[in-house]
């Protein structure tokens, strides 16, 4: 799924809190909306439309942790334990494990947070059995309005290679966002 993303050449993402998460995107001639609101996903790309219940498959959200964001909403689905005290590319760093509430899932994330910039660092994405699935490292944080924001994904896969990488433009914060743009 996420080398499919890559065939996009444009996408457009406005986030509300709580738990409110617009993409709209391009691939050739085919248009794609997700669109989450609360527990619910909803899916449109040409003729294909999907709706999912996120309370049951909360590894189908998307939220501010995808974007290297902290916000309440985000964490809902995990429980989270303190794991230790780091430094990641000379960045004091707080490193934590977050578990989904729901069973059987058993995959986690390693989270590492800077908690002056409150802001996303890197996210090490495992296996239940441990195995690494694919690091998230989010760069170039810049600050708009207020916010520390990453201007910067790029993506490795578990041996460490390179997968692809999202640059982030035009980032706006606290702007007020219409309820519309969150319709189901």
């Amino acid at each position: 799924e996420y080398a499919q993303g890559y065939r996009v050449t444009y996408t457009d993402i406005w986030f509300r809190e709580p738990n409110m998460l617009r993409v709209t995107s391009k691939a050739g001639l085919i248009s794609a909306v997700s669109i989450i609101n609360g527990n619910t996903k909803r899916v449109s790309a040409g003729p294909i439309k999907k709706t999912y219940d996120l309370k049951k498959e909360p590894r189908k959200r998307q939220d501010a942790l995808t974007l290297g964001l902290v916000t309440p909403s985000g964490l809902q689905d995990f429980t989270d334990r303190f794991l230790r005290k780091e430094k990641v590319d000379g960045v004091d760093v707080l490193v934590y494990e977050l578990k989904y509430k729901v069973q059987p899932e058993n995959s986690y994330k390693v989270v590492y947070y800077d908690p002056k910039k409150k802001v996303v660092v890197r996210i090490m994405n495992h296996h239940g059995d441990g195995r690494l699935k694919f690091e998230s490292r989010f760069l170039n944080p810049v600050r708009v309005n207020g916010i520390w924001v990453p201007t910067r994904t790029e993506v490795y896969n578990a041996n460490g290679k390179l997968g692809g990488v999202t640059k982030f433009e035009n980032v706006k914060v606290n702007t007020g966002l219409a309820d519309s743009l969150f319709k189901l």
